[in-house]
């Protein structure tokens, strides 16, 4: 099986899993095409999975506190026909918060000028999680260690 083979089986296989998005986006027309996942995240309506939304309808999604930040991001990124990446809060459907890292590579034409922007976004949700605990455990452990007069003692 070739590459060109693989790349769809795997990025469906790694959508399915639940905790990776795609989209890209054309940048002549302004019109991002997320898939189901990054759809998901955003908090947009399944149809835009085919029909596209405009940019700023992507960048509405993202929490509050970062849209002004990923917003900028984006626009370099696109300007320059550069990479896009950030770590963001995005609203979803339920109105729950998830934290994300995007990544993205704007694809350019013979003359240098940007055509498509391709990337992938991870939930981080999950190891946001564990952050927290671990450090719930770990936080404590010194001054129980110096209670006792510390290591060895």
């Amino acid at each position: 099986m070739s590459l060109a083979q693989l790349t769809p089986k795997l990025l469906s296989s790694l959508e399915t899993s639940g905790c990776l998005g795609t989209w890209e986006t054309d940048l002549a027309n302004g019109i991002v095409y997320p898939s189901k996942r990054f759809a998901q995240f955003l908090g947009l309506p399944t149809h835009c999975v085919a029909e596209g939304v405009p940019l700023s309808a992507l960048v509405e999604g993202v929490h509050e506190a970062d849209r002004e930040r990923v917003g900028a991001l984006v626009h370099e990124a696109h300007l320059t026909a550069g990479h896009f990446e950030a770590e963001f809060r995005t609203l979803g459907h339920s109105g729950l918060t998830h934290w994300v890292a995007a990544r993205g590579q704007v694809e350019k034409d013979d003359q240098g000028q940007g055509l498509r922007c391709r990337g992938i976004v991870i939930d981080l949700n999950g190891m946001r999680r564990l952050a927290v605990v671990t450090q719930k455990v770990v936080q404590p452990l010194p001054g129980c260690l110096l209670a006792e007069g510390g290591v060895g003692s």
